[in-house]
């Protein structure tokens, strides 16, 4: 039993860094929209803060903690893959909308 959480260890705590930016990132992407940003720039901003507001970066002020450079892209992929079910999402509503004006 000890074998099996040893080996789940690792890759559940990567998909929980994955998670924790992919519902940061639509909580950016939100902001931005209601800011008024438009196309394809709110992405970019999105994709950015992912990057450079990693939880890596304080790690490196604890005792104990060392910054990863892969789990800063593990943050940022978590946020690109909320991006493209942003813009999924956003195309299938726009595309439910018009079906149902018409």
């Amino acid at each position: 039993m000890n074998q099996v959480i040893e080996n789940l260890n690792y890759p559940l705590r990567k998909f929980a860094h994955a998670s924790e930016y992919f519902i940061f990132t639509i909580l950016i992407l939100i902001a931005l929209k209601n800011s008024g940003v438009k196309g394809n720039k709110k992405f970019i901003i999105a994709l950015v803060i992912c990057f450079i507001y990693t939880d890596e970066y304080h790690q490196t002020f604890v005792n104990g903690r060392t910054r990863q450079f892969s789990d800063t892209l593990i943050d940022t992929f978590g946020g690109f893959i909320s991006c493209l079910m942003y813009i999924f999402m956003m195309k299938k509503i726009r595309l439910e909308r018009s079906t149902f004006n018409n």
